[in-house]
């Protein structure tokens, strides 16, 4: 207690003390003292708290003094808002039971239960609109470069 100055911290370092001595006593000499052996490894655990604190502290302060430099580059913007426009674009060329499945089990991260339950259908109908709705884009893909082919 005098060391952490703190009721909690030193509670905390007490049972991972008599954790430890309970763990290393087949290392323990028979018809030693053991005041001094207990007091040894509450030492290092008390030394290795504040250094692990001390470390917690400084990535702490690191993180802090990076949020500015943690902010999305424009081109990053740019690039997200892309992805989103093409994904907008490719859910609006499914059929609209497709279009809401994937929604519910991707955007708002439904089970297949609760999309089913939501939709009125079973599960293994989910299933396959979802396994549609995942395929969908590659094949339209595909048939725009048919098209563009065969002109």
């Amino acid at each position: 207690m005098r060391q952490t100055r703190d009721r909690g911290k030193a509670e905390d370092l007490l049972q991972q003390t008599m954790l430890q001595i309970h763990c290393s006593r087949s290392r323990f000499l028979r018809g030693a003292d053991v005041t001094p052996w207990a007091f040894a490894i509450a030492r290092r655990l008390l030394i290795d708290s504040i250094r692990r604190r001390k470390r917690e502290s400084e990535a702490s302060d690191l993180l802090s003094s990076l949020d500015p430099l943690m902010e999305p580059a424009s081109d990053e913007l740019l690039h997200s808002k892309r992805v989103a426009q093409t994904l907008e674009r490719q859910l609006s060329m499914l059929p609209a039971a497709q279009r809401t499945t994937f929604e519910m089990i991707k955007q708002e991260g439904l089970s297949l239960r609760e999309a089913a339950r939501a939709m009125g259908t079973t599960v293994n109908a989910v299933k396959l609109r979802a396994h549609r709705a995942y395929v969908a884009p590659a094949i339209l893909n595909r048939r725009g470069s048919e098209a563009v082919a065969a002109d």
